[in-house]
């Protein structure tokens, strides 16, 4: 669970770093915790898969299923995520450099 206000950008961060601490799953409301493993990325190589996958763009989506969108937690209901081009937020340029996710 990532604590208070996150940009999009910050949120995938943190799920890529992370992901059941980000997504563990509300057993209240029958939400299993994601199933994506714990790459133990490096900072640089969640940063570089962060800006990879935030600048996948297709201006021919313009909604997400309900069923990927995150849950409210008190409520448990899915909670639309605006998404608009250009909301990937601010990246240092040695984001953009080459990384090899393999050692």
């Amino acid at each position: 669970y990532v604590n208070g206000i996150r940009s999009e950008r910050e949120w995938e961060w943190e799920h890529f770093k992370n992901p059941r601490r980000v997504s563990p799953g509300v057993p209240a409301f029958k939400v299993p915790p994601t199933i994506m493993p714990n790459f133990h990325l490096t900072d640089e190589q969640t940063t570089a898969l962060t800006v990879w996958v935030l600048g996948l763009v297709d201006p021919s989506v313009i909604t997400i299923p309900q069923k990927y969108l995150p849950v409210e937690r008190s409520q448990g209901r899915p909670v639309p995520i605006p998404i608009t081009k250009g909301n990937i937020g601010v990246f240092p340029d040695s984001a953009f450099k080459k990384v090899s996710f393999h050692n």
